[in-house]
């Protein structure tokens, strides 16, 4: 090893023994408490320089250790979008690495842009629009007008599809580099708000209420804050969040018919939902079926994960089945199935095979059985069946 590569060394671990005191001055970097998790990004951002990270990572990458100190830095949010830019476009360079720095949260994931549509329905408010309904037409900054709300009894010079406050505003356009008041830096500074709150994990693991919750300081307009100025019930933005990311799951083809290949409109319907006759005797039934060929693949409608699941062997009248819950307040069911590949517990995501058609269970030939419940109620499977892709 020549001695460069050896100075090299010394300085990078000089700079790692810097970053390691950082961190142990920092109290509270795990905790689960979002205020001081709010606190931390704060002050951790503050006291990382993006030259320091700079010159760490091509020490780094000379040195061989790029990957972990990377990892690092972006796993405790010390890096500001200027930083992050740059490693992104190192990483970008190299052919055989696959990182993603810049795209950890995205205004392109169905669950985030839902949030956001949510957000500006409960504000009731667009891109262009300043407190009170009058509008702007200069995104250079934020407009920063102040109005007398008299609903309310309160000054605001709250603007935007997330109705920033000025200073606010001043604040995030500064932390994230943002040069004017456009709907992309909107979106920007909104989702950074969502993530020093932790609403992107809770979206993933379908805790939509408590994503609602947490930010209601924030957004007076939603639940769980003192503003006293007639917010929407947690309920209501929840159901409006569950309606628009179908609507963007849709459109970015992110649904698909439980049947592979086929539609709402080409598949082949034997038996309707609700009251039928069946061996002669009337009953109630649960779903709708689908007819086709023994062995058909079937696949996921939507993303979630396998909550249950039957066994032809129990002599149940389901047969092979299964069910999963899309963590947006939709359960689907199916049964049938020839065979069934999944257990519980499997995470899903839509248009993957789950298992083939069958004609197991209580059945009189080859076909599925859909049945969809919404917050735990049963539904009619066509309408949502026919939104799918």
């Amino acid at each position: 090893m020549g001695n460069s590569t050896v100075e090299q060394l010394g300085r990078i671990e000089a700079e790692l023994g810097v970053i390691r005191r950082q961190l142990d001055r920092i109290e509270g970097v795990t905790t689960d408490t979002n205020n001081t998790a709010k606190d931390t990004n704060e002050r951790t951002r503050s006291l990382v320089d993006d030259a320091v990270w700079g010159g760490l990572v091509q020490d780094a990458i000379l040195c061989g250790i790029c990957l972990s100190a990377v990892t690092l830095a972006v796993g405790y949010r010390f890096i500001t979008t200027h930083a992050a830019r740059g490693l992104q476009q190192f990483c970008d360079s190299m052919p055989l690495i696959d990182c993603n720095i810049l795209d950890d949260v995205s205004s392109t994931d169905s669950k985030i842009k839902a949030f956001l549509d949510a957000i500006a329905w409960a504000e009731g408010a667009d891109y262009d629009v300043i407190v009170g309904g009058s509008r702007f037409t200069d995104y250079s900054d934020h407009p920063r007008q102040l109005k007398y709300i008299s609903t309310f009894g309160v000054h605001s010079d709250a603007a935007g599809r997330y109705q920033f406050i000025s200073p606010t505003w001043s604040t995030y356009a500064k932390k994230l580099g943002l040069d004017d008041f456009s709907p992309a830096s909107q979106d920007k500074a909104a989702i950074a708000i969502l993530e020093e709150y932790g609403v992107p994990e809770m979206l993933e693991d379908g805790r939509v209420e408590d994503a609602i919750c947490v930010v209601g300081p924030v957004w007076a307009s939603f639940p769980c804050n003192s503003y006293g100025q007639n917010p929407k019930s947690s309920r209501r933005i929840a159901n409006y969040y569950r309606e628009r990311v179908r609507h963007h799951d849709r459109e970015s083809n992110k649904t698909a018919f439980p049947i592979q290949g086929q539609t709402a409109s080409t598949a082949t319907i034997t038996s309707h939902f609700g009251p039928r006759i069946f061996d002669g005797k009337e009953e109630f039934h649960s779903g709708i079926d689908y007819g086709a060929s023994l062995g058909t693949p079937l696949v996921a409608t939507e993303s979630g994960v396998v909550t249950k699941i039957w066994d032809a062997s129990d002599g149940n009248g389901c047969g092979n089945g299964l069910m999963w819950d899309t963590g947006m307040g939709t359960e689907v069911k199916y049964c049938h199935m020839d065979k069934q590949i999944k257990a519980v517990g499997d995470r899903l995501t839509a248009g993957e095979e789950v298992g083939t058609l069958g004609n197991t269970g209580r059945s009189t030939g080859p076909h599925i059985h859909v049945e969809v419940y919404e917050d735990g109620e049963l539904i009619n499977p066509l309408e949502y069946l026919r939104n799918l892709n």
